[in-house]
């Protein structure tokens, strides 16, 4: 089991926090939040995103749609990060979050209407799963140290919760995710290892994909 030190969580314990507060500010919790509140907070909108308000893909990571979606996400993020965060460390961590979340965002960019409203975390989680999924296979998180059965029960809980929630991003956000996860942990490999070619590829890798996503997207917005 991970440990229960709050220090070793912190990035995990203020994603929660903003998750929340972004949902008290959209009123979620004295009825459905209105979508005009979401808009303005920060959802992603195709059609303003390609107007130049990108920061609107990441902020889109910490606004819910509806109470479903909102203590899905909660919940999901705080069973993935409580596992995860220590294993990565919480600035590694912090990175495939959320430039996982940016490559999902991307993905939805380019793949779904100017005027669909797009919001939520998966994109984010789904690429810390994928990335710690990866460690485990690839021997850097040994299996007789950490229990092989925690992933898989924080994948199907996420699947639950996707279909539970009703309104969600699309699967090319989750899509982007797994891609942008995969990619980030051969980017961020363990501090005792050494630089490789191999990292260095899936960093730029991972930044010619974002370029190439954001590209089209201007070009066809």
């Amino acid at each position: 089991m991970p440990s229960l030190s709050w220090r070793k969580h912190i990035a995990t314990l203020a994603l929660g926090v903003v998750i929340i507060l972004m949902y008290v500010l959209e009123g979620g919790f004295s009825g459905a939040p209105g979508l005009m509140r979401i808009v303005g907070l920060g959802a992603q909108v195709n059609v303003l995103v390609l107007t130049g308000q990108w920061w609107r893909i990441i902020a889109a990571t910490f606004i819910s749609l509806n109470l479903t979606q909102f203590l899905g996400t909660l919940i999901v993020l705080l069973i993935t990060g409580w596992i995860v965060e220590p294993i990565f460390g919480t600035w590694r961590f912090l990175g495939v979050y959320i430039l996982g979340g940016l490559m999902g965002g991307l993905a939805a960019l380019v793949a779904y209407p100017p005027y669909t409203v797009l919001a939520g975390a998966a994109g984010a989680i789904l690429a810390v799963q994928t990335a710690l999924l990866i460690a485990m296979f690839s021997k850097e998180v040994s299996l007789t140290r950490y229990p092989a059965r925690w992933p898989g029960i924080v994948m199907i809980l996420y699947v639950v919760w996707v279909l539970a929630s009703g309104v969600r991003s699309g699967w090319w956000d989750d899509i982007g995710g797994l891609v942008g996860g995969a990619l980030m942990f051969l980017a961020f490999r363990g501090r005792q290892q050494q630089r490789s070619v191999r990292t260095t590829m899936a960093a730029t890798i991972y930044v010619v994909a974002c370029v190439v996503m954001a590209g089209l997207a201007v070009v066809h917005g």
